[in-house]
């Protein structure tokens, strides 16, 4: 089984971990944090398999009919704007953001409920649910049955 390991070919920025260790980019962050968890939870051994941003390509490939095109491959320039756009991102009500911190303190569990983000339906237990269905058809009957005498006295 044939593995490589090469994260982060995005990233310039230099930052630090919380040790105080100078981390070069995305990749050597994902190689320190992420690839550890994984391992630990045993997504390296077989039926899991993982690679990181590995090409197959030299840029998507395109069939039409019998004709087989290539676009070329994306650059690094190409993603200026979505870079651009991701140091500047605001917050709002559908999106928020997580520190690193955070996410390494709950075992990189990206799973996170959104924070402004509207109650759950609660669930009555079907005992209850039952005895409110009956208490409003009960109610209900005796609307219908005021109705009906009040339609009896008209005619």
């Amino acid at each position: 089984m044939n593995r490589s390991y090469g994260y982060g070919q995005f990233s310039t920025a230099a930052s630090t971990d919380s040790s105080g260790e100078k981390m070069s980019n995305e990749a050597d962050t994902c190689r320190k944090f992420v690839l550890p968890k994984l391992m630990a939870a045993g997504w390296d051994n077989e039926p899991h398999s993982f690679t990181e941003q590995k090409t197959f390509t030299d840029g998507t490939i395109i069939v039409s009919g019998d004709k087989i095109l290539r676009r070329p491959a994306l650059q690094f320039e190409e993603f200026a704007a979505c870079l651009s756009w991701w140091k500047h991102r605001k917050e709002n009500d559908r999106t928020w953001k997580v520190s690193a911190a955070e996410l390494l303190d709950n075992n990189c569990n990206l799973n996170r409920k959104n924070p402004r983000g509207k109650e759950d339906i609660t669930h009555l237990p079907p005992e209850q649910l039952v005895e409110s269905i009956l208490q409003k058809e009960q109610r209900i009957m005796e609307i219908m049955g005021r109705i009906k005498s009040i339609l009896e006295k008209l005619v």
